[in-house]
């Protein structure tokens, strides 16, 4: 049993553009220790029935290892991009059409730990700007947040949670991926 995924590539949700892919998912595996109350180890894997083609709308982001990731990627201020086509608003209707992307700075842990009501784990980065409406929102859970390091896309977080979203005084958390190198190798070499 699998299921297709057929957004490879595309820009426009309801618009054949041509540069759509569709891929066949043939096995799901969330990390094994995701807790759904503190939305931790809020991660998983999909695995394609064939391998993903590159091209010109399609490329790669890398995973940096733990040490870049610590040493020069989550620095306090990186800036990074975060895509997705989730709503614009809190409560509002319906996604996006069109692929969104916000550019948004990493937070020191207690910073953000200082603006939010729940406390995040060490699991995750914290992003945003205090007085700025810029932020992942309902419909962009599991996107990519990019960081570009020396000409090169790193992957460093997915789209996890809020506390609400689009709210001035409030900030964005994003699954650490670097967290979790180790289980996405161990998952990767399954049969």
């Amino acid at each position: 049993m699998g299921f297709d995924l057929p957004i490879e590539g595309d820009y426009r949700r309801f618009e054949f553009e041509g540069s759509e892919v569709t891929l066949r998912v043939v096995k799901t595996v969330p990390h094994p220790k995701y807790n759904s109350v503190k939305a931790d180890n809020d991660i998983a894997l999909l695995r394609l029935e064939s391998p993903v083609t590159f091209g010109i709308y399609i490329v790669p982001a890398c995973l940096p290892s733990k040490d870049l990731a610590e040493r020069a990627l989550h620095l306090n201020g990186t800036m990074t991009v975060v895509t997705g086509w989730g709503t614009d608003k809190e409560w509002t209707a319906p996604y996006s059409s069109d692929l969104k992307h916000i550019n948004v700075p990493l937070l020191e842990q207690s910073e953000c730990a200082h603006h939010m009501v729940n406390n995040p784990t060490g699991n995750v980065l914290c992003a945003g700007s205090i007085g700025s409406v810029k932020d992942a929102c309902s419909g962009d859970s599991g996107g990519p947040m990019m960081t570009l390091y020396r000409n090169t896309w790193f992957l460093i977080g997915l789209v996890s949670w809020g506390e609400g979203c689009g709210h001035t005084d409030k900030l964005g958390i994003y699954t650490k991926v670097s967290n979790y190198l180790e289980w996405i190798d161990s998952v990767k070499n399954e049969p």
